[in-house]
């Protein structure tokens, strides 16, 4: 049974997303929720809230 290292997978596919000319998004960090947060339910602490 092949064994797969890790880190030489991951190198590897670095280098082919490298290769293929992909990057990840320059629009904005993180994605927005799907829907709106006070929709989510439960309490959700603001910044600066104790």
């Amino acid at each position: 049974m092949p064994v797969l290292d890790p880190v030489v997978v991951g190198v590897k596919t670095a280098e082919m997303l490298v290769a293929a000319g992909l990057s990840h998004s320059k629009r904005r960090k993180f994605a927005l929720p799907p829907q709106p947060i006070a929709d989510y339910g439960g309490h959700v602490l603001a910044r600066g809230e104790g």
